[in-house]
Parts: C-alpha cells; sequence; structure tokens
C-alpha cells in the first residue's frame, strides 16, 4: 500500500511542477505588463510638472510685465495730476489747460485705460498754445479774442500737421502710443485668461498625479526574484 501510494505520487508531481511553471510565467507576464504601465504613468508625470513649471513660469513672466506696464500707466497719470495742479496756480495757462484738455476727469481716465493718443494730442496742443503765449499778456477782451483765434489756428495747424506728416517724429510718437495703449489691454486679457487656464491645469494635473501616486502603486509590493509583484494575487 505504502509503494502504491509513492507511486501515485511520482506519477502526480510532474503535473504540480507543470502548473507551477505556469502560474510563475502567468506572473512574471503580468508583472511585465505592469511595469509598462507604471512606466507610462511615470513619464506622463513628468511630462505634466515639466508643463506646470513652464507655465508657473509664463505667469511670473506676464505678472513683471503686466507690472511695469501698469507702473508706466501709474507715472503719466502722476505726471497729469502734477501739470494739472501746476497750471492751475498760474493763472494765464489755467485757461488755456481746461479748454485744450476739456473734464481733467474724463483726460485722466483715458490714460488709466491706456487710451494714450487723445492725452498726448491734448498734451501737444496745450504745449503749443503755451510757446504762442506771449509774455506778461493780460485779460482784456482783446486779448482773449486773440487768444481764441490763435486756439483755432492752432487747432487747424496741429490736424494739418498730424494728417500730412505721418513719418513724423510727433506722428511716430502717436502711432507708439496708440500701439501701447491696445498692447497694455490686450496684455491685460491675456494674463487674466491664463489664470484661469493655469489654475485649472495645476488641479488637474495635481489630482492626476495624487491618483497615480496613491492608487498605482499602493497595490504592489517588491520581490527579490521578480521585482513587482502585485500583492492581491498572493
Amino acid at each position: 500500500m505504502q509503494k502504491t501510494t509513492e507511486k501515485l505520487n511520482v506519477y502526480n508531481k510532474p503535473h504540480n511542477e507543470n502548473s507551477h511553471t505556469d502560474e510563475l510565467i502567468e506572473k512574471t507576464k503580468e508583472i511585465l505588463y505592469l511595469k509598462g504601465v507604471i512606466k507610462k504613468f511615470e513619464i506622463e508625470k513628468k511630462e505634466l510638472i515639466e508643463k506646470n513649471n513652464e507655465l508657473l513660469l509664463m505667469i511670473q513672466n506676464d505678472k513683471r510685465n503686466l507690472k511695469d506696464i501698469d507702473s508706466d500707466i501709474e507715472k503719466a497719470v502722476k505726471n497729469a495730476r502734477i501739470l494739472i495742479a501746476k497750471a492751475k496756480e498760474i493763472n494765464r495757462i489755467g485757461g488755456e489747460l481746461a479748454n485744450t484738455i476739456g473734464d481733467k476727469n474724463m483726460f485722466i481716465t483715458m490714460i488709466k485705460t491706456g487710451n494714450a493718443i487723445d492725452p498726448l494730442i491734448k498734451t501737444l496742443k496745450f504745449a503749443l498754445c503755451l510757446l504762442n503765449l506771449p509774455a506778461g499778456h493780460s485779460k482784456s477782451a482783446k486779448h482773449s479774442r486773440e487768444q481764441s483765434e490763435r486756439r483755432q489756428e492752432i487747432d487747424k495747424n496741429l490736424k494739418i500737421d498730424i494728417n500730412s506728416l505721418i513719418e513724423d517724429d510727433i506722428s511716430n510718437l502717436l502711432k507708439e502710443s496708440n500701439i501701447l495703449g491696445s498692447q497694455i489691454n490686450k496684455q491685460k486679457l491675456r494674463v487674466h485668461d491664463l489664470f484661469r487656464r493655469i489654475e485649472t491645469s495645476v488641479e488637474k494635473s495635481r489630482n492626476y498625479i495624487g491618483n497615480i501616486d496613491s492608487s498605482d502603486y499602493s497595490n504592489y509590493t517588491i520581490s527579490p526574484q521578480l521585482s513587482l509583484i502585485k500583492t492581491e494575487d498572493f
């Protein structure tokens, strides 16, 4: 009876060894597949981190550019306020400034919104008026009439100069100022849009990276022979 049992055990042993070998082969295949998946996730994770760093760098650069633009606008507004205040202190040019720039609050608002061309034209007109003012002129009716005629002549000549001297320094300055105002508005819109996109992208990336870190590695353990084995299979 004992010999018969031993013979049966010897007969069944190759089958058990084959089953164990097949199991190892299947687990090895699974491990190789999982290694490929993990490698793919690691590459995607690295790309997302690099993309986030690029976007953060873009935000920093745009913030600096926007800060510089806002600083220039603040300087322009400050100088405009000083100009208006100084003109009011001098009786003979206070009226000229008021007639040239119109409402001072509207004048300041145009500068703040980046519409630099209109304030610049009015400032140039005021400068031309100053150059044409006689020394110690009075407030007589005759002088007021002459002053009004002179202002009309200046307006007429200035319009002619702006329309005809396209390549003149003043025309170039007006053109550059208009471009700058447009760029300021576009830059602000671009930065605001970029902030929204970055916030969404960073949030998605963090969630995705967090899912990879928490779920893709939590179910695996290291084996000295097979490198990586799914723990739930044992």
